[in-house]
């Protein structure tokens, strides 16, 4: 599990109460940090018997759980996602070379062509398509938008791999120059168009399914680990201005007796 993404999943509120926590857990060695050689020795350590120690030591382990789950959910969203895509990409290339068969059924340019089109819509899929899918924003926009958003993205994609197989196929390896296959290509522009807005349309619906239990997951007991985390942070703030207290009546005292001492 990745820990950034652990952050990254925080609320600003919950970053900073669990920093104030766990900065606390740290520097009273309820936290252990193998690197920091902070042994877990109760005798180094007398902390470990607060009564503070196990509710906080469970209220992390909860929440690593719950940020854990989050992040495989998402990683599953993608996962899934991406999957869609690679069906896409078979269907676009089955489009492309059908056309080309018909006018071009030369073994060696089919296997040839066949090659380069693996490698761009391979190309097209991890450089334009796959950003648009991690950054995930399908739900956040209503019927109208994501219409807009589909023709403007699919313009996209479709410009991408044109410049792709624009840059690798090499009219001199083949029978059928690049600019006869280009306007061979503009009738079955609809038929790549439709199938990238079928993409489209089942990554929005995968994302509004994962969406719907990320937020179950993301809710469920939220508040209930908000409040506790005020709760523990507002203890600990106490326990410092104690701490300091008693370290300055301590030095107080020792100050105190030095004169007497002195006297």
């Amino acid at each position: 599990m990745n820990i950034l993404s652990i952050i990254q999943s925080l609320t600003p509120v919950e970053a900073i109460l669990l920093s104030i926590v766990a900065i606390y857990g740290i520097y009273k060695g309820i936290i252990i940090i193998p690197w920091l050689n902070i042994k877990n020795d109760k005798k180094k350590n007398p902390h470990l018997k607060c009564k503070y120690y196990s509710d906080l030591n469970k209220l992390i382990q909860k929440e690593v759980e719950r940020f854990s789950k989050i992040h495989e959910l998402k990683k599953y969203l993608i996962d899934e996602q991406m999957s869609s895509s690679d069906k896409s990409m078979i269907n676009i290339k089955n489009i492309l070379m059908d056309k080309y068969k018909t006018i071009n059924p030369n073994g060696r340019d089919l296997r040839a062509y066949s090659k380069i089109l693996d490698y761009t819509l391979s190309k097209t899929k991890t450089n334009k398509l796959k950003p648009y899918i991690v950054g995930n924003h399908f739900c956040d926009k209503n019927e109208v938008e994501f219409t807009l958003y589909k023709q403007t993205t699919t313009r996209t994609l479709m410009s991408y791999h044109i410049m792709c197989l624009d840059e690798e196929y090499y009219s001199d390896d083949f029978a059928m120059n690049r600019q006869d296959l280009m306007e061979l290509d503009e009738d079955i522009m609809n038929d790549i168009r439709d199938e990238i807005y079928r993409l489209f349309d089942d990554i929005r619906a995968i994302a509004h399914r994962y969406s719907q239990e990320l937020k179950k997951t993301w809710k469920k007991n939220n508040n209930l680990f908000l409040n506790r985390l005020i709760w523990i942070s507002y203890i600990i703030m106490i326990s410092i201005l104690f701490d300091k207290l008693k370290s300055n009546q301590t030095q107080f005292d020792l100050s105190w007796n030095s004169t007497k001492n002195l006297k």
